[in-house]
């Protein structure tokens, strides 16, 4: 389910203005590194949904390398970004700007990939990606697709192609939800969907969270006689969270 790489699409930056894509199915919050002169500024937190790109820095890119992390709600599971960068700088929960991003303790770091921004018509940019190489728009419904389906609606194959299963899926969810087609289109579309995936009271399997700690999750379902297992799932205290699982899972294992 999980992509195997996301890379960062590089070609050499022309323009002003840095912008960051999002070209994968899931809700991306990125964090940028900007480094001049071997000083290295962190930034964040950059919400994208899927197919949405955003501006990440105003003005000329002045930098000698541009460095992105890149992590996904809660509500997706385990991550669908490979957090495999060679450079460690500093985040935290909650918008930040660190004007030395190596000053801070180790637990306070993430790891962070060099990214070379392309040029295009929105200036220098870069892509997040995943194997299936989507446009903005095939993002968009891939990633419409991948949360009615958490949420309990069969919306399966992921592919951003809008085929008669989505639509159904699709249909469904806003009638549930007392929603008009328009809201598609919405801003609030994705916060909708996210909503209704961390509901408990939706169709399907849900994890809810009564402690007062952070639990890890995993979860096995059978089928066709084979078990499937599924993990890590970081589940907040008091929250619920439904795994990714197979619409045809004939049993659960926790």
């Amino acid at each position: 389910m999980l992509v195997a790489a996301l890379p960062l699409i590089a070609a050499v930056p022309a323009r002003a203005d840095l912008t960051v894509c999002n070209r994968t199915s899931y809700r991306m919050q990125v964090a940028i590194g900007i480094e001049r002169r071997a000083n290295v500024e962190t930034r964040g937190w950059l919400q994208l949904d899927p197919g949405q790109c955003s501006k990440a820095l105003d003005g000329p890119v002045d930098a000698d390398m541009i460095y992105v992390h890149a992590r996904a709600p809660a509500v997706y599971g385990s991550a669908p970004l490979p957090q495999n960068g060679n450079e460690s700088f500093c985040v935290r929960d909650g918008d930040f700007a660190f004007p030395d991003g190596r000053g801070c303790p180790l637990s306070q770091q993430a790891r962070f990939a060099p990214a070379r921004p392309s040029d295009s018509d929105k200036g220098p940019t870069i892509n997040l990606a995943e194997q299936a190489d989507y446009d903005g728009g095939q993002a968009r419904l891939a990633g419409i697709q991948r949360l009615l389906d958490i949420a309990g609606y069969d919306a399966n194959p992921i592919d951003g192609v809008d085929g008669g299963k989505t639509k159904s899926a699709l249909a469904r969810f806003l009638r549930d939800h007392a929603l008009t087609p328009e809201a598609i289109a919405q801003p609030d579309f994705f916060d909708r969907l996210i909503a209704a995936a961390r509901d408990p009271k939706g169709p399907g399997f849900v994890w809810c969270n009564d402690t007062h700690y952070t639990v890890m999750a995993a979860i096995g379902t059978v089928q066709m006689g084979a078990v499937v297992t599924r993990g890590w799932y970081r589940i907040v205290a008091g929250q619920c969270l439904r795994p990714d699982v197979a619409a045809g899972a004939e049993r659960f294992y926790s």
